[in-house]
């Protein structure tokens, strides 16, 4: 958390730079540790008392630290949210999925590759969620009708 903490509160750095960074730090977060989404998910559905507990120790610190940043990414019109707790809540369900996600996906979709399944999540959520310049949004070259990347770097001939 004091790694999105840090990049959240980064003065001296573009509000939109920021925000799609806290997006990829957090998806490398849930995909290093798979095992807080089932922990946040059990506990948090049982007893009331449970589900306080994991909303106090667990989610809440999380918003705190990025509430900020989504509040200025409202106000600036890159976030397109009524509430930034309305945007966490939708950011970390995309960026929550299970370990099974590349293989899953590439049954729905045998074009994108296991191994880059998650990055062009990421890529995705980002592009969706934050209404950015192109330029701005990564650096992932944009695929064919058919989800492939084309060889080459010139795509306009592989579109």
């Amino acid at each position: 958390m004091a790694e999105i903490e840090a990049i959240a509160t980064g003065a001296g750095r573009p509000l939109a730079d920021r925000l799609r960074d806290v997006t990829v730090r957090i998806a490398a977060f849930y995909a290093t540790y798979p095992e807080v989404r089932i922990f946040v998910v059990r506990h948090g559905a049982e007893t009331l008392e449970r589900s306080t507990l994991v909303t106090e120790k667990l989610l809440r610190p999380a918003y705190l630290t990025v509430r900020e940043l989504f509040e200025a990414g409202i106000e600036a019109g890159i976030i397109r949210s009524s509430h930034p707790a309305l945007f966490f809540a939708l950011l970390n369900a995309a960026l929550n999925l299970t370990p099974a996600f590349p293989m899953l996906l590439g049954r729905l979709a045998p074009a994108i590759e296991a191994e880059t399944a998650r990055s062009r999540l990421i890529y995705t959520t980002i592009a969706t969620f934050l209404h950015l310049p192109p330029a701005q949004v990564g650096n992932e070259r944009p695929a064919n009708r058919h989800g492939r990347h084309p060889a080459s770097t010139n795509t306009s001939t592989n579109q």
